[in-house]
């Protein structure tokens, strides 16, 4: 499934996510998506089972797990990204973010981590700090030359993230869980501000420009879960090019 220049798989991912309804982790993934959470390592899945369904439900415990359970939720995540192979200025962003979080500064921490994904996203991708690309040509790059797979390495649960990278290369309401999404890196207008004010997961556009004051909990952990996944991402690709070479 590689492709040469384009991911020319990408317009159908959807059509491939709908026949992974039947599987327990996209029925988790789906509810999960509908109470505003982004999936992580960290997330107690039973609490969701345990749940009916009900996003109300999903939303109100997790958001109480991770009141309750902090400490141990940042220990975990701390462990995770000294195992990562992006530079230390990323990961120091990380610990900056997580002590904003556990200091109530939930607005901090979009404003924090969204440059820091930027400048390791054009490391990454261009091998240079500085200069600027549109995010659709930053995905474009990225996917390029690589697989579905690729943008898995957690399995069926890094699906939601990958749509949330990839929505601004795709027409909106590809499919209804597609709808859920209005993607990360979309550019905002002005009859979108109402929907997100109202999506737990910050927009990239809408934080950095203040269109949006993105202070609650959530909106902290959700980017905080969104810049884990993209550099574990990274430090994936990076593992197999040096795998590859050696």
């Amino acid at each position: 499934m590689q492709s040469s220049g384009s991911w020319t798989w990408l317009p159908h991912i959807w059509s491939i996510a709908q026949g992974l309804l039947a599987m327990a982790a996209w029925s988790q993934l789906r509810e999960m998506s509908e109470a505003g959470w982004l999936p992580h390592h960290t997330t107690p899945l039973d609490l969701i089972a345990n749940s009916g369904g009900d996003a109300g439900a999903v939303r109100s415990k997790l958001s109480e797990y991770y009141i309750q359970n902090w400490c141990d939720v940042r220990k975990a995540i701390e462990y995770q990204i000294e195992g990562y192979n992006v530079d230390e200025d990323a990961k120091a962003t990380l610990r900056e973010a997580l002590d904003a979080h556990e200091y109530g500064l939930y607005r901090s921490v979009c404003r924090l981590l969204f440059p820091e994904i930027d400048r390791l996203l054009r490391v990454e991708i261009f091998g240079r700090r500085t200069g600027r690309q549109s995010y659709r040509a930053i995905v474009e790059k990225l996917v390029s030359d690589k697989t579905l797979d690729d943008f898995l390495p957690g399995g069926w649960y890094d699906f939601d993230y990958l749509g949330h990278l990839t929505k601004a290369m795709r027409e909106r309401s590809v499919s209804k869980f597609d709808d859920r999404i209005f993607g990360i890196f979309n550019p905002v207008e002005e009859t979108d501000l109402q929907r997100l004010e109202q999506d737990p997961i910050p927009n990239r556009h809408a934080a950095m420009h203040g269109y949006i004051s993105y202070s609650s909990p959530q909106n902290s952990l959700n980017t905080i879960f969104f810049a884990d996944y993209i550099f574990r991402l990274i430090s994936t690709f990076r593992n197999t090019r040096r795998a590859n070479r050696g």
